[in-house]
């Protein structure tokens, strides 16, 4: 579904991404682990085209995006719920999840798109016309991933969707994206808790300066005495 190729990323003089390969196949959950700075972030923004790699090839369903517009790779089918939420804080939830679904001409497909959210996300529901810098840490993050949902990603990007929250909604985020994939949605999810991330993925990959360390299954990775150590807190 989503291949990237040997990309090399900079910002100005530093090699951010370097020779940089991954791929998902459709139907997974992929996560991508790796440290503060490790090219995490920027390799998600890559692929949505808000980060343009200087060489290498990003492909998605086997059309190359390497250097199409964020708007057309939306509307091909890949969406992002981005780092820090960043949700629209003076308007509504309602307005939040319209705004999801700048790509849809179908007023119909926009109500059943908030409705299958509110399914997933019930307290959205209860929020739907409340100013959304009003909500808690969790419900921004909910509605985050609500609103990239709005346009009908084939593959949906997570950043970091547990930072900062209790440990308690933490599960909740992850048990809604691990049904979200159940219900035909691919997902490349970027995260730091590397042990909730590994207990939904299908595979990973671990990023370090840039360049991919590792990657392997869920069962390998989870076994790996490197992963244990750096990112599971040992045996």
């Amino acid at each position: 579904m989503l291949k990237v190729e040997n990309i090399n990323v900079y910002y100005e003089r530093i090699h951010a991404l370097k020779n940089l390969s991954l791929e998902v196949k459709q139907g997974e959950i992929v996560t991508i682990l790796g440290a503060n700075g490790a090219g995490k972030t920027t390799t998600l923004n890559s692929i949505i085209g808000v980060t343009r790699a200087k060489s290498g090839k990003i492909s998605f369903q086997g059309i190359d995006i390497t250097t199409a517009d964020p708007s057309k790779i939306v509307e091909m089918g890949l969406a992002i719920s981005p780092e820090g939420r960043k949700i629209f804080p003076k308007m509504t939830v309602y307005e939040n999840l319209e705004m999801g679904a700048y790509v849809l001409n179908s007023p119909q497909r926009i109500h059943d798109n908030i409705m299958r959210a509110f399914n997933y996300f019930p307290v959205l529901r209860e929020r739907s016309g409340q100013i959304s810098s009003t909500l808690s840490g969790g419900e921004q993050q909910m509605l985050a991933i609500a609103r990239a949902l709005m346009a009908n990603p084939k593959l949906l990007l997570l950043d970091e969707p547990s930072l900062g929250l209790a440990p308690l909604l933490v599960k909740d985020i992850f048990r809604i994206v691990k049904e979200i994939n159940k219900d035909g949605v691919t997902v490349m999810l970027v995260e730091q808790n590397a042990k909730q991330a590994l207990q939904i993925a299908h595979r990973g990959y671990v990023i370090e300066t840039g360049r991919v360390f590792l990657e392997g299954s869920r069962e390998e990775l989870i076994n790996d005495k490197r992963i244990i150590d750096a990112y599971l807190g040992g045996k």
